[in-house]
Formats: structure tokens, sequence, C-alpha cells
């Protein structure tokens, strides 16, 4: 008879160390698979043999142009995971009794960081308009999802909890966030949106 396998629940610490480290190495991995795919459709390869024989410039082999509709997203993307992550950091520090901002400091802070994300998020509107005429439209349908995404990390961190493990912590659930989203299944404020309220509650 198989003998069935015991599944160990991360500790505290070891599970806001996961969550601190692992948001901003997305953020890194992000930004670098966004300029390493987007840079390759500029390289103009018929310039290598240019520039090895010194007839052409490094900046004439690498022509990039930054294309904000497909950018800011990302840009946006990459925004909430730093705050996510240096909000885990203060956390740990905080359960661990290290130096680190209290429970009221973090919801002053991160009430005013909310406001100003959501703007960066809005600004997205009139960006998209400027730039849909001059962009393919695989890469407006990529630019929409990467927004979509991107605002629900937002709702992830600043309204209702959407991250969960599945039984054996190697990896996410995705129906229960859809569930919640749909508003089939209540969701529970996440643990940022809680300190946020503490805040205003007792400003």
């Amino acid at each position: 008879m198989a003998k069935k396998r015991t599944i160990k629940k991360r500790t505290t610490k070891e599970e806001l160390t996961y969550l601190a480290k692992m948001e901003f190495v997305n953020l890194v991995v992000i930004m670098f698979v966004y300029f390493f795919y987007t840079g390759l459709f500029y390289v103009n390869l018929d310039l290598f043999g240019a520039f090895a024989d010194g007839q052409a410039s490094l900046a004439e082999l690498l022509p990039y142009r930054l294309n904000w509709l497909t950018f800011y997203p990302v840009l946006l993307l990459c925004i909430v995971l730093l705050e996510g992550s240096l909000y885990w950091f203060n956390l740990l520090n905080r359960t661990q009794r290290k130096k680190a901002l209290s429970k009221k400091q973090i919801g002053s802070i991160f009430t005013k960081v909310k406001i100003v994300t959501l703007i960066l998020y809005a600004l997205y509107v009139p960006i998209f308009l400027l730039n849909v005429s001059q962009t393919n439209l695989l890469a407006c349908i990529v630019a929409v999802c990467i927004y979509l995404f991107a605002l629900i990390e937002y709702v992830n961190y600043f309204h209702v909890r959407l991250s969960f493990y599945t039984k054996d912590y190697q990896g996410l659930l995705v129906a229960r966030p859809l569930r919640i989203i749909f508003q089939k299944e209540a969701g529970n404020p996440s643990k940022l949106a809680q300190e946020i309220a503490y805040y205003q509650k007792n400003s």
C-alpha cells in the first residue's frame, strides 16, 4: 500500500521570505524578458557584418524604439510587484521583531501609494489611444492582456486576496480567483488592505 505523502506547510518566516523575494525576482525577469524579446525585433541582422568590419556603429546595430503601448502595462505590473515585495519584506522584519514600519505607518504610506498607483493605471487609457494606431493588432492584444494581469495584481494587493496555493505549495490555484473576480465566491480582504483599513479606522 502506497504511503501517503505528508505536505509540510511553510512557516510564517518561510512564506514571507518567499513572497518578498519572488515578487522582486518576477519583476527583474519580466523586465529582462520584455527588453530582450522586443529588442530582437529591432536588431538589423544585416548590420552585424558591417559592425564587425567597423563600418557600422553600435547605435546603428541596435536602433531600439521603446513602444509605450506595450511597455507601460509591463511597467505597471513591475511597480505593483515592487510595492508587494517591499511590503512583504517589511512584514517579515516586523514578525521577526526587527526594525520595521508599524501597521499604522504602513497603512498611512500605502493609502497614498494606492491612490498614486490607481492614477498610473488610469493614465494608460490615453497612452493606449495615442499609440494604438501605430501598433499592430498582436501587440495591442498582448498589451491589453498584460494590463489586465497588472490590474488583477493591483486588486490582489490593495483589495481582495486572489493568490491561493495548491495543496502541495507547488503552484497557484486558478479557478478560485476567477470565482472571486466574477463574484461567485466571497473574497477576503488582502493583508495590505487590512492594514490600510486599520490605519483609516485609527487615524
